[in-house]
């Protein structure tokens, strides 16, 4: 095997003698393309520092998925078979989605590194080491970046990871034969699910049949900072793995290595989760992110929880309500703040009044000052926290990232129109009202470049847009739904293995209020304000 790349790296001589004949990410995406259908769609998920498309498939046999599993190839340039690897198993069930997991939904990023893929270097074009630029134990470690998630790359990893419930994922890499799980930042420390990460660990490679080919806690191996598979179990509890095809970088007999791990990774894809429950809301059918505090805690921003797991969790929890024992009735304790916009355009923002902390999946929880400023934030929704109370998804921060930009949101009772730029293929929109602030997607009408339209439902106050790696949108959509009385207690499907279709309920409901206009938009820049005409109420079903 390869000696560890830290702290110095060495270019590998094989792969620096094969200077023709790998794929190109202009032929990832052409392939990517090709393999659209019923099935599968193409997603774009960001672009590099050098203005290349970052491209997803996602696989689904289901219109309705519960939860998703991923595999990421070419976070290092210079590793093509990661990406062949990637390829070919987007091709394996495209061809058969039966291999999908009926309640999943599976997720392959063949080139998370298109610059470095092209230039046959490990990092990207500005020389930092994609797989440690994330923000778990970032630092000490060769070229991290001058920041966490400095780079467009691993941002666009982000976006996606807070798009979904996520029950595992597969990082692939060469340069070495084994599967590795977390911790890879200290080997003083075990992972709280280790015995689990473990066994599934042991399983992969029983499925490989290199007899070389082992399993590990990566830092057993060698210890690194900021890596992919750290911040995906430390931030959101993802059991990531870390996967080494292979020692060589680029092998001579690409065929034989797919072949030996395509067994592997189906077998792992196949495993179902051992606790399954889905909290939406009982009147509207609105999801609400919810999080169960195991040993590790798994966050859900679409109020699925899912866990290969055989111990019940403790404690689930959602922004707003007092944690509860795993089951038990959810009682609500939550504040109601009018959602704010801050753009990363506009200068530092007073803190209001009661405000007092931040808080998102993902993402280390803040404590406020005297001002809020939107450069020190990660992007997207974060929950406020005062001294009533959590008010859920109240604060909506603008991305880092300038290819995409709205410029004026339109809607009326039915539809809203979005105009701005850089949107990109699948495109995802929801809406979000009441004080619980729950999320429910929204319904594609059209979607171009320049132009989005989606199904509107009178009395939110905020859309939500993901689109091609940004997270935007706007507030201010509408008067803010009137409650009848509190949000009531709740109560959760929960056990093993809960059969498809059973979901847990928040709850509650709201009433509509039409007259909908926009009052801010978070994006890049500052903030706009648009009042026109309605939008047509086009029913295409025209896709890019």
């Amino acid at each position: 095997m390869d000696l560890p790349d830290d702290p110095a790296f060495q270019v590998d001589s094989a792969y620096v003698d094969a200077t023709g004949g790998w794929i190109t990410p202009e032929e990832v995406e052409a392939d990517l393309d090709a393999l659209e259908g019923p099935y599968a769609t193409r997603v774009d998920l960001g672009v590099s520092l050098a203005g290349r498309p970052i491209t997803a498939l996602r696989i689904r046999a289901t219109d309705t998925p519960l939860y998703a599993l991923r595999v990421l190839g070419g976070h290092h340039g210079n590793e093509p078979i990661s990406v062949i690897v990637a390829l070919a198993l987007a091709e394996q069930l495209t061809a058969d989605p039966s291999l999908v997991p009926p309640d999943a939904e599976v997720w392959i990023v063949p080139d998370v590194n298109p610059d470095g893929l092209l230039a046959h270097d490990r990092e990207n074009a500005l020389g930092v080491d994609l797989n440690r630029n994330y923000d778990y134990a970032w630092g000490d470690a060769t070229s991290p970046g001058a920041s966490p998630f400095s780079e467009p790359e691993t941002r666009a990893i982000r976006a996606l990871t807070r798009a979904r419930s996520w029950l595992g994922g597969l990082t692939l890499h060469a340069g070495a034969s084994n599967i590795g799980w977390v911790w890879n930042y200290t080997a003083d420390e075990r992972a709280p699910d280790e015995p689990l990460l473990a066994s599934i660990g042991e399983s992969y490679a029983a499925n490989v049949p290199d007899p070389g080919f082992w399993s590990t806690d990566g830092a057993d191996w060698y210890v690194t900072h900021g890596d992919t598979t750290d911040w995906s179990y430390g931030r959101w509890g993802i059991p990531e793995f870390t996967v080494e095809l292979t020692d060589d970088k680029a092998p001579e007999d690409i065929e034989t290595v797919i072949e030996a791990h395509t067994a592997a990774i189906l077998a792992w894809l196949s495993r179902p989760p051992d606790l399954l429950a889905e909290a939406v809301s009982g009147q509207t059918g609105e999801a609400v992110p919810v999080v169960s505090d195991t040993s590790w805690p798994t966050a859900s921003p679409t109020g699925v929880l899912a866990r290969w797991s055989d111990t019940t969790p403790p404690t689930w929890t959602s922004a707003g309500f007092t944690p509860a024992a795993y089951g038990d009735p959810l009682a609500w304790d939550g504040a109601e703040v009018t959602p704010v916009v801050v753009s990363r355009g506009d200068g530092p923002l007073d803190v209001p009044t009661g405000w007092i902390g931040l808080a998102q999946p993902g993402e280390a929880s803040v404590t406020l000052g005297d001002t809020l400023d939107a450069a020190d934030l990660a992007p997207g929704l974060w929950d406020v926290v005062t001294t009533d109370g959590t008010a859920p998804r109240s604060l909506l921060v603008g991305e880092v990232d300038d290819h995409v930009s709205i410029d004026a949101v339109v809607a009326n009772a039915g539809t809203v129109r979005i105009d701005g730029a850089g949107f990109g293929r699948g495109t995802e929109a929801w809406g979000i009202g009441g004080p619980v602030r729950a999320m429910h997607a929204l319904d594609p009408v059209e979607a171009t470049d320049t132009e989005l339209v989606f199904d509107w439902v009178p009395g939110d106050d905020t859309l939500l847009a993901w689109s091609n790696g940004a997270w935007v949108g706007a507030v201010g959509m509408g008067a803010t739904p009137e409650w009848d009385e509190d949000p009531p207690a709740t109560v959760v499907i929960t056990g093993e293995a809960v059969e498809p279709g059973a979901v847990g309920y928040l709850a509650g409901g709201c009433g509509g209020h039409g007259g909908l206009s926009l009052v801010g938009v978070f994006g890049l820049g500052a903030r706009r304000i648009s009042r026109g005409p309605s939008p047509p109420a086009r029913r295409s079903n025209t896709r890019r």
